[in-house]
């Protein structure tokens, strides 16, 4: 992406339009890179099954920087817990990551993490999953968003 510096002095309408500068600026405050991808998933009442992010790329092992956030959006009537789980191949090992155990049941119930590396063998995915549990007439709804990038590349293998 080229470096865009905020056009001070410049108008941001003329002749009814967005000026080329700031719209190229505006154009790369909202770009998402097509290498970060994501599962989303809102307002679910039950336990997500795994879900693969993408598989790791044919020949390589790759790193990948993982974040996600999950949020209780509707509070179950008496209680509820949530957990997220992500789970990967590692030199041939399953490898799991377990989120703390959410407990809180109000709308203000969270749990965001950024930063989680991880590395992948060649050809076996990453998955998503959580555990679900709500006790009461109204279920707990709640809504998940996981993000992944590569980070590096490593070595080849023999084809």
């Amino acid at each position: 992406m080229p470096r865009r510096f905020f056009p001070l002095g410049d108008p941001f309408v003329r002749d009814g339009r967005i000026t080329p500068r700031w719209e190229g600026l505006l154009r790369d405050l909202i770009a998402v890179p097509s290498w970060v991808r994501g599962a989303e998933r809102s307002s679910l009442q039950a336990a997500l099954s795994p879900v693969t992010l993408v598989p790791s790329e044919p020949r390589s092992e790759t790193l990948y920087r993982l974040s996600y956030y999950v949020r209780v959006v509707q509070a179950a009537t008496v209680s509820s817990s949530l957990q997220v789980t992500i789970t990967w191949t590692d030199g041939g090992v399953t490898q799991t990551y377990t989120g703390a155990l959410l407990t809180g049941n109000t709308t203000t119930t969270l749990e965001q993490q950024t930063e989680l590396l991880i590395q992948v063998d060649p050809d076996t995915p990453v998955e998503v999953s959580t555990s679900y549990a709500s006790v009461g007439a109204d279920p707990m709804e709640y809504d998940v968003e996981v993000a992944h990038e590569p980070v590096v590349r490593q070595r080849q293998t023999d084809v």
